[in-house]
């Protein structure tokens, strides 16, 4: 019997794994539904094209009655960190304010987090290569403020969740890693959570149970256990995103896609692209033969639902845009970015033909309507794969990570996020479900 059974081996589940681990004597079981490599690639599509890396069996929508597509979620020791694009921001000092102020949740206010932000900082390379054929270098003529991107390398090595420390942690002894193992529910003896039942029809037992399964995930697994909180699912969020694409005029043949961003910002001291922010991808196919311009609204209000049919099917309504304030927003910056763009050379980076189609797009979302570049995101838009918000602390689970009305029942991922941070997320998911790993650690030692 475990002490700590950690459900989900991702960037969450890794790192509460290796906190418990080196803080406390515990013995802790991490079930993990993918793989494990002996590393990750550093190029983000060469990770995810490797075969069993990724889950798309979860159906979503990004606007409401919108078109529906598989959500691309790690399925994989190491999760999202094994496959994003390496991108490392820790969201705005704002953020954390207001889950403190606006949320009552005084344990996350920045002067909180900051310090648990350095303990868990993922070590970063700064890749500044542009060419006259690069979308970086597009970037840079058509913004003074474009910059290299912090992304997580070292010695050209991607730095995932399953390296040095959760290594360090297996290496005590104490941390049983099992893979291809997926938990069909929660085990509970009235109520306190007492282990978890797997798909084989095995029982794992343990003093206290900690899920890190995604905020899709997560949830569903909650609910399929019999737990029925008011909020439980809702509260969905994610960052929308267009893209602009096209055939590249030059083959990409290098290991780093995203190496430079344009951040929006409300205050030009913010710490983090608190608006939006254009990421250059010199890749968007595994064979290098397609780039793109991704635009992507980073301050969000709208939210979702994950949502089960008649038929017992779950699906997840992510309502992007559902918000006047996103959607105003978001009409204004794809303008900006397009009256930027479409001014540029474009056929330096993309193959005439595309470059052509690309600035008739461009054009169109100059100078047409709000009201018709409004519809045009509706048919355009997906996210970022940032899915956050769905047991959001103060409602679902309490300051802590733990499910209310449920003993030793722990959450420790994105689904916490009472609001969405304003930054790519695995940065902050690592430094949540290290400081959730925390609390649990105090309350096995109480």
């Amino acid at each position: 019997m475990a002490d700590v059974v950690v459900v989900g081996g991702g960037t969450a589940g890794c790192a509460v794994a290796a906190h418990l681990c080196a803080v406390t004597d515990a013995r802790v079981t991490l079930l993990e539904a993918g793989d494990q490599f002996d590393h990750h690639p550093v190029n983000l599509f060469t990770s995810m094209s490797r075969p069993g890396v990724l889950d798309t069996s979860l159906v979503v929508s990004a606007i409401d009655h919108g078109e529906r597509y598989g959500y691309l979620q790690a399925q994989v020791l190491g999760g999202g960190s094994a496959v994003n694009g390496l991108i490392v921001l820790p969201g705005a000092i704002d953020d954390f304010n207001e889950w403190c102020e606006r949320d009552g949740l005084s344990e996350w206010s920045w002067d909180h987090v900051a310090p648990w932000f350095d303990i868990v900082a993922t070590p970063t390379s700064l890749v500044d290569e542009t060419s006259h054929s690069s979308v970086a270098q597009l970037l840079s003529d058509a913004w003074s403020k474009a910059r290299p991107v912090p992304l997580a390398l070292v010695s050209a090595s991607r730095q995932s969740a399953d390296s040095d420390a959760f290594r360090h942690a297996q290496a005590t002894g104490r941390l049983s890693l099992r893979l291809q193992t997926a938990v069909s529910r929660i085990r509970f003896t009235g109520s306190r959570a007492t282990g978890v039942d797997l798909v084989d029809g095995s029982l794992v037992e343990a003093s206290c149970v900690v899920v890190c399964a995604g905020a899709l995930r997560t949830p569903i697994l909650l609910r399929q256990s019999g737990v029925d909180i008011s909020g439980l699912g809702e509260n969905l969020q994610d960052h929308p995103n267009i893209m602009f694409t096209g055939k590249r005029r030059v083959p990409f043949v290098e290991q780093v896609p995203i190496s430079r961003y344009v951040a929006f910002k409300s205050d030009g001291d913010a710490s983090a692209p608190d608006v939006a922010h254009v990421l250059g991808y010199e890749q968007i196919d595994a064979e290098g033969k397609l780039a793109g311009i991704g635009v992507s609204l980073m301050d969000v209000y709208s939210r979702g639902a994950i949502v089960e049919s008649s038929t017992g099917a779950w699906t997840a309504d992510f309502r992007c845009l559902s918000d006047a304030r996103d959607r105003k927003v978001f009409v204004d910056i794809v303008r900006q970015v397009a009256t930027e763009v479409v001014e540029q050379d474009l056929e330096a980076t993309f193959h005439a033909t595309d470059a052509r189609h690309l600035s008739d797009v461009l054009t169109f979302l100059v100078t047409k309507s709000d009201e018709k570049v409004s519809s045009w995101l509706d048919h355009n838009v997906r996210t970022l794969s940032h899915a956050a918000g769905t047991c959001a602390m103060g409602v679902v689970c309490d300051g802590k990570g733990r499910v209310a009305d449920i003993d030793d029942l722990w959450v420790a991922d994105a689904s916490l996020m009472p609001r969405i941070v304003r930054a790519n997320t695995n940065e902050t998911v690592a430094m949540m479900a290290t400081r959730v790993s925390q609390f649990v650690a105090e309350t096995l030692e109480g």
